[in-house]
C-alpha cells in the first residue's frame, strides 16, 4: 500500500475504505471517532516502515489536502523482536503518498523471528505482532504468449509448497521496462489448503497501477523482463490482505459489495502489521 504520488487516487479509495470498515454506522460527525490506521511491514533482509493515519468520517472531507491533514507524524513507534527493540524515525519521501512514514534503522528482518510494533500517540497505544516465515521457493517462471496477441504474454510460476505445514502467500509483480514499484498481481493472496505439500503452476496477472487501465495490462510485453516478488506471510496477514483486497476489488463495482470487514491485526487501531519472507525473481522473453 506505499504508493507513489501519480496513485493518489488509489490511496484515496483505500483511505476511504478503511474509513468503513464497520457493519453498522452512525453517520453523524460528533458520534464518529477517529482511528489509527496503521500499514506497516517487515521483511527478512529489510528494515520496518511503517505509514500512520488517522480515518475520518464519511461526511468529512475526503480531498488530498484533507488526507494529508490525517497523516500522524508524532507518534513513538517502537518494534521489538523479544532481544532488541528499537523506536523508528520519521522519514520524508515525496515520491510517495502518504509522504511521512516510519522507518526502522538498525533491526534488518530476520526469517523465523517475531516482532512486535508498539505505537504511541495521543496517549493511545496501539499494538500489534507478526512473524516472518520462510521464503517461496519458486521453481521456475516463465512468459507464456498469449492466444490472442503474440505480443503480450501471461506470467506463470511454478511453486514447490512445503509439505505438512499451512502456508499462505502473496504475490506482486512489474516489468523491468515499466519501471516503478511492485504491484499485488491481480488475484495475489493464496492459501494451501488445497495444495499443501505439492508443486503447482500458477498464472500471475500483472498488478494494475490505475483500476481504469485497460484489460490487456493483465499481461507482460513478451520480449519484457517480468519481475516477481514472491511473499510468504502468517495467517492474519493472509486474512487481512484477502479480505482489503476484496473490497478494493468490489469498491471498482457499483453492484458488488461482499458486506464484510476486513481483518485487522491491530490492537488499538486498524489496519495491518505484517511480516514478509520474500525471495525476488525475474524471468526473460523471447
Amino acid at each position: 500500500m506505499w504508493v507513489n504520488m501519480d496513485k493518489v487516487i488509489s490511496y484515496i479509495v483505500i483511505v476511504v475504505f478503511l474509513m468503513g470498515c464497520y457493519p453498522e454506522l452512525d453517520f453523524t460527525p460528533e458520534n464518529y471517532k477517529s482511528q489509527v490506521v496503521v500499514d506497516g511491514r517487515i521483511e527478512n533482509g529489510r528494515l520496518a516502515r511503517v505509514f500512520l493515519t488517522r480515518s475520518a468520517a464519511y461526511t468529512g472531507t475526503n480531498d488530498s489536502i484533507s488526507l494529508l491533514e490525517q497523516i500522524i507524524t508524532k507518534a513513538k513507534v517502537e518494534i521489538s523482536d523479544g532481544e532488541q527493540s528499537e523506536v523508528l524515525t520519521l522519514k520524508r519521501d515525496d515520491n510517495l503518498f502518504p509522504p511521512f512514514y516510519y522507518k526502522g534503522n538498525r533491526m534488518i528482518g530476520e526469517i523465523g523471528k517475531s516482532y512486535t510494533l508498539t505505537i504511541i500517540d495521543r496517549g493511545d497505544t496501539i499494538r500489534s505482532s507478526t512473524s516472518i516465515p520462510e521464503p517461496p521457493i519458486l521453481t521456475q517462471q516463465w512468459l507464456e504468449p498469449n492466444v490472442d496477441n503474440d505480443t503480450l504474454a501471461t506470467l506463470n510460476i511454478e511453486l514447490n509448497d512445503e509439505i505438512g505445514t499451512k502456508d499462505y502467500y502473496r504475490f506482486y509483480t512489474r516489468s523491468l521496462s515499466g519501471g516503478g514499484d511492485y504491484q499485488s498481481a491481480w488475484l495475489a493472496n493464496y492459501s494451501d489448503d488445497y495444495f499443501n505439500g505439492d508443486l503447482i503452476q500458477l498464472a500471475l496477472l500483472r498488478g494494475k497501477e490505475n483500476p481504469l487501465s485497460p484489460s490487456n495490462e493483465f499481461f507482460f510485453h513478451i520480449d519484457d523482463m517480468a519481475l516477481i516478488k514472491a511473499c510468504k506471510m502468517d495467517k492474519a496477514s493472509f486474512d487481512f490482505w484477502t479480505s482489503f483486497d476484496n473490497e478494493v476489488s468490489n469498491g471498482r463495482n457499483p453492484f458488488a459489495s461482499s458486506n464484510k470487514q476486513v481483518h485487522h491485526n491491530i490492537i488499538g487501531g486498524i489496519g495491518i502489521w505484517c511480516g514478509f519472507g520474500v525471495n525476488e525473481y525475474y524471468t526473460e522473453g523471447k
